[in-house]
């Protein structure tokens, strides 16, 4: 099952099509499921949405954010290139990084959500209990499976491409991972979304639990704040946005926000032909200036 239309410019057809750099490892392959049945680690952790800042789930976690958000407008998608480590999580903290495609305000607010996370968990793929409405359509992809490798601080560099995008045919929302088109949210689950997004976002969160009554240690991305650059700061890069053409465009107008700018940090750099529009964010979280 695929999508009856994709966004048309070429930038799109090479995500598709480019070949799978990154290795994807698992160790959901050696369970052995009914045949037409998926597996899926699920955890009972809730995910709060980026526009309650700073937001707290039923665990008494509150959520700290290092993001970029693209103006107000109208989409059919975003792309971009998450860069992916394995940051330290204390207890059952978590830490992020994804791309949102949202409308709406309050209870009419919809939100679609792709990306990676480590938490005390196990890195789960499906981490806002239990994905409602997304239908999975690939047999390659796992929701939940393991990324590997990822980066190292001052070392090699490791990144997946997320697209998430609307099949203007159907009305359904579908996500691309690395190429491989995973599955879709249909459009009836929606209300906002049934025709478009007003807001698109990329970054990271992390969630602290205040263990002794002071900031986590959790780290975001890297562990390591956004002004070290590109090799030691976490990034995202690439970043675009489907219009109502259905053609892919640069986001070239990010705006950064950080909820604790002394636990965790974001920077937009200037556009170029590489890294096209892109941003750093991240942190260490506990230090004597973030308490």
């Amino acid at each position: 099952m695929k999508p009856t239309s994709y966004p048309r410019d070429d930038r799109f057809k090479a995500i598709i099509t480019s070949p799978k750099y990154y290795k994807n490892s698992s160790g959901l392959n050696r369970i052995h499921c009914p045949e037409g049945t998926i597996p899926i680690l699920r955890s009972q952790m809730k995910f709060p949405h980026y526009n309650k800042f700073p937001s707290q789930n039923d665990n008494n976690i509150t959520n700290e954010f290092g993001i970029a958000v693209y103006p107000r407008g109208t989409y059919y998608g975003a792309i971009g290139n998450l860069n992916v480590w394995s940051p330290s999580t204390f207890g059952l903290e978590f830490s992020l990084a994804q791309a949102w495609v949202t409308d709406g305000e309050g209870q009419d607010y919809n939100s679609v959500e792709a990306g990676w996370i480590s938490d005390g968990y196990g890195s789960t793929g499906c981490y806002n209990l239990d994905c409602p409405g997304f239908v999975q359509t690939s047999q390659e992809v796992t929701l939940g499976e393991v990324l590997t490798p990822v980066s190292s601080y001052d070392g090699p560099q490791y990144q997946v491409t997320i697209a998430i995008h609307k099949d203007i045919g159907t009305g359904n929302w579908w996500l691309n991972f690395q190429g491989r088109t995973v599955g879709y949210w249909p459009r009836y689950i929606f209300s906002g979304l049934r025709t478009s997004a007003s807001l698109i976002a990329w970054g990271g969160v992390i969630g602290d639990s205040h263990p002794q009554g002071t900031h986590t240690t959790t780290q975001m991305g890297s562990g390591h704040f956004a002004n070290e650059g590109r090799g030691k700061a976490a990034f995202v890069d690439n970043l675009g946005f489907v219009d109502e053409g259905e053609h892919v465009k640069d986001a070239k107008t990010l705006l950064g926000y950080a909820t604790n700018p002394a636990c965790y940090s974001v920077e937009v750099g200037d556009w170029n032909n590489i890294e096209k529009t892109h941003f750093y964010y991240g942190g260490p979280g506990w230090s004597p200036n973030c308490t």
